[in-house]
């Protein structure tokens, strides 16, 4: 349970440095024409986190061509 809740830390703490990140650099307009009621700076940082969860699976995960996967689960084709 402490694992997670360190994880779940860790995530908010990214999230936070996001949005600092794009409040300090985006000038107003851009904020104006951007979140201009359709999307929430929040809808953009859960994006940003998204994409960056999937990124890191991508490079720690091991690759293997379907056939692979097939022969461990028993599927016949």
């Amino acid at each position: 349970m402490e694992g997670i809740l360190i994880a779940n830390l860790k995530m908010f703490a990214v999230s936070m440095t996001i949005l600092q990140v794009m409040t300090n650099e985006f000038p107003q307009e851009c904020w104006d024409f951007v979140f201009a009621g359709l999307l929430d700076p929040a809808d953009v940082v859960e994006m940003v986190m998204v994409d960056l969860i999937k990124r890191t699976y991508d490079k720690t995960q091991e690759k293997h061509f379907m056939r692979y996967f097939f022969e461990k689960y028993g599927i016949v084709e």
